[in-house]
């Protein structure tokens, strides 16, 4: 256990998840390799090198590369902030403007980095016309691009957590392949669900509470501002291009996932549902063909267009490209500690520990708050569900021999919401501090006004969602009921603006 536990503890104490990964991976070597350090050494290469030459972590990387280039070239070109104003002019008054900014937030879906920066700043100048506060925005945009990115199965996401899936449940009795346990954890993102909900009714229902109704204020009563002359004009052509690249990176994807899982099943002389053909797909060549597809369109589209020469286009994909180079890194070490935890016999000591030790219905709620605990202190989802998903799921399997997997979905979505929820609280956070530099706001201040709405929704999430699923009530039953909780939430501790008209912007 010594691997994980330094892995955790130094992340938690130093808040530095690099430095954490790093000692779990030296401390794993030791304890596989008997405490030799020559022999250790030895093995840290070998970790290493299988982390960076496997064939499904390579494609991974270039589906990465591929979607963060794409991303960027469209946001330097102006094509997904003209989609987005174009979105924008379909909110004149507060309540639909910020509908749609939650909109556009579940439209760049594919990105967490992209969603902060692109529908920040696209609508900061319009929320100051309708008088809206740019905590707000930092909150909408915040609390709708992880959660979003994390259950889209096309994202800079699905390939990392399709990965540590994969590796957690190699040699298990596992009710499917990494990508059935994904769609079949979705229902279980409680987190994740019940916050875009509650972005929802917040921004419709016009209601606040907390920091956030007192900011709100504020702002309502400041003086209207005029547009700015220099915001960009929403040309209708770029716009046509980003939604283009967009539904070409997803077209491509499922179509891709559809085709391969077909040729497996239904083509080898198989009967299956739809389920089935999609869990026996290859991920790794669907995200590789839509990420490619939407890449080669949007260097095309851009040079015939003439909206980037060849300098500004290599320069706009190496901008993308380095936009990613932090979280691959942690991608990376959190593979080598896989490598070491799955040599040092981690997760099957843990497992075996455990299950005689914690009940099956309290994976779930435990699990969750571990990574919210962990993803809080250290400001990194991508380090939590590196550490723990390699823990946790062999557990998960563990208490639930036998069943129809419900368990192990449980604690896969509970961990991969958890870090989520860290991920909002956490000052630290890369997402927290993009959203706010989008928004054009403090940090500090994103932090104070939207730690209330996580925590309840975080509450609502452990009390309506992981601890009676763990007691097998169905996912589907719990999602409408907290839901419902968000709105009486918002309902009864929420209060409008004490003022009888905001106007909408003046031009």
């Amino acid at each position: 256990m010594l691997p994980a536990i330094l892995a955790i503890s130094v992340a938690l104490l130093t808040r530095k998840i690099f430095l954490g990964l790093g000692i779990g991976v030296v401390a794993g070597a030791l304890v596989a390799q008997g405490g030799d350090p020559g022999s250790s050494l030895t093995a840290i290469y070998r970790y290493l090198f299988a982390a960076v030459f496997d064939q499904s972590h390579a494609a991974i990387v270039i589906f990465s590369f591929l979607v963060a280039a794409t991303a960027n070239i469209l946001t330097d070109s102006g094509a997904v902030t003209a989609l987005i104003l174009r979105m924008g002019n379909l909110g004149s008054r507060r309540r639909s403007l910020m509908g749609t900014s939650w909109l556009a937030g579940l439209v760049v879906f594919f990105d967490d980095y992209a969603n902060c920066l692109i529908v920040g700043k696209s609508f900061a100048p319009i929320f100051d016309r309708c008088r809206i506060s740019r905590e707000k925005l930092a909150y909408i945009v915040d609390s709708t691009a992880a959660p979003i990115a994390s259950i889209a199965v096309i994202s800079t996401w699905i390939g990392f957590e399709l990965e540590l899936i994969d590796k957690a449940l190699k040699g298990l009795p596992a009710p499917g392949s990494a990508f059935s346990v994904f769609l079949q954890s979705i229902p279980y993102r409680f987190y994740s669900i019940f916050t875009l909900a509650f972005v929802a009714c917040i921004a419709l229902t016009g209601r606040d509470f907390g920091p956030m109704a007192r900011v709100e204020l504020q702002a309502a009563r400041r003086s209207q501002s005029r547009r700015d002359p220099q915001e960009p004009a929403a040309d209708p052509r770029l716009a046509w291009l980003a939604l283009t690249a967009i539904g070409l990176l997803v077209l491509s994807t499922v179509a891709t996932l559809i085709l391969s899982g077909w040729t497996r099943t239904v083509g080898a002389g198989q009967s299956a549902t739809v389920l089935e053909i999609v869990g026996n797909s290859d991920p790794f060549q669907a995200i590789l063909v839509g990420s490619t597809a939407a890449f080669a369109f949007t260097v095309v589209s851009s040079l015939k267009l003439k909206l980037h020469s060849m300098p500004l286009l290599l320069r706009s994909v190496g901008g993308g490209f380095r936009s990613i180079l932090g979280a691959l890194t942690v991608l990376y070490l959190a593979w080598t500690l896989g490598n070491a935890l799955e040599e040092a016999g981690t997760a099957t000591y843990f497992s075996s520990l455990l299950q005689t030790t914690v009940p099956a219905w309290i994976l779930p709620g435990l699990s969750f708050l571990l990574a919210a605990g962990t993803s809080f202190s250290t400001g990194s989802s991508f380090g939590t569900m590196g550490i723990l998903i390699p823990i946790i799921l062999p557990l998960g399997v563990a208490l639930g021999p036998g069943s129809d997997g419900a368990v192990l979905y449980a604690a896969t979505g509970s961990v991969l919401a958890g870090a989520s929820l860290g991920d909002h609280m956490s000052p630290l956070s890369d997402t927290t501090v993009l959203s706010a530099a989008g928004a054009g706001v403090d940090v500090v201040s994103h932090t104070r006004t939207q730690l209330p709405y996580a925590c309840t929704v975080g509450t609502v999430a452990l009390f309506l969602g992981y601890l009676p699923v763990g007691l097998g009530v169905s996912p589907w039953v719990l999602i409408p009921c907290g839901v419902v909780a968000c709105l009486l939430v918002i309902r009864f501790l929420g209060r409008p603006l004490p003022v009888k008209r905001v106007p909408g912007p003046r031009t």
